[in-house]
């Protein structure tokens, strides 16, 4: 098993690898489009399992995740979060979620946006994000 502190590259927006963890089908595949047209390299689970799965291959440098909060998997959403927050500290992190925005826990690499929510904040987030990846 590889270490989870390996140093990832460091893009610059364009080409920027970004796992999308979203178990709604018609979100998932809608967000993503517009991550892809953003030239974006966009990976995409459906559950926690493929999100740990992808996030963990030594073969795939993830520089940020985007995930949903209510899951299906042997861990919850809530668990997935804190998995990436335990074993990969510095990896950004934007949760979406249609659950109220007071009971999301953010932290200095993580944000939440509420469902319904427009992309163009998201984008606008995602480039603020991979700034700060490239400046640590």
């Amino acid at each position: 098993m590889h270490s989870s502190v390996r140093p990832p590259s460091s893009p610059d927006g364009q080409n920027a690898h970004i796992l999308l963890v979203e178990d709604n089908v018609a979100h998932r595949l809608s967000l993503a489009e517009c991550l892809r047209s953003q030239q974006y390299i966009v990976y995409e689970a459906s559950t926690t399992d493929e999100a740990t799965l992808l996030l963990s291959s030594p073969l795939l440098d993830i520089h940020l995740v985007i995930t949903d909060i209510w899951l299906p998997g042997l861990m919850s959403g809530w668990n997935f979060v804190e998995y990436v927050r335990y074993a990969f500290p510095a990896l950004h992190m934007i949760i979406i979620s249609g659950m109220d925005k007071n009971v999301a826990a953010a932290d200095e690499h993580t944000v939440f946006f509420q469902k319904p929510y427009n992309f163009e904040d998201i984008s606008l987030q995602i480039s603020k994000m991979l700034h700060k990846r490239k400046e640590m």
